[in-house]
């Protein structure tokens, strides 16, 4: 699971957006080097009152050695919109983030 915050400057009718994402994740590899995708729902809100829901999407490249519990991961993020009209945003992101490990039985 991942969740988030954005924010962004749009234009002078609609002023800045503040997007709020929860997303499920995907992650596969077996070595350090992981393919991660993800798809989820976003609410956003303008600083002029005006909402929207879309669904951010996540296809990317993670770095995570085994060992360490830090991980990198650099993606192509599009935002798409489907209620009103259909609007398919581009975004990228870069990723510094702390995995949780379960203990593992002795």
């Amino acid at each position: 699971m991942r969740y988030g915050f954005s924010l962004a400057p749009v234009d002078p009718n609609n002023g800045t957006n503040l997007v709020f994402p929860i997303m499920g994740h995907f992650i596969y590899g077996a070595s350090k080097h992981k393919f991660d995708a993800g798809i989820g729902q976003a609410l956003s809100v303008t600083t002029k009152l005006g909402l929207f829901i879309s669904a951010p999407m996540s296809f990317g490249y993670r770095l995570q050695p085994e060992e360490k519990n830090l991980y990198w991961r650099f993606a192509y993020t599009p935002l798409v919109s489907y209620i009103v009209d259909f609007q398919w945003q581009h975004w990228g992101g870069i990723t510094f983030g702390y995995h949780f490990n379960r203990k593992k039985d002795e």
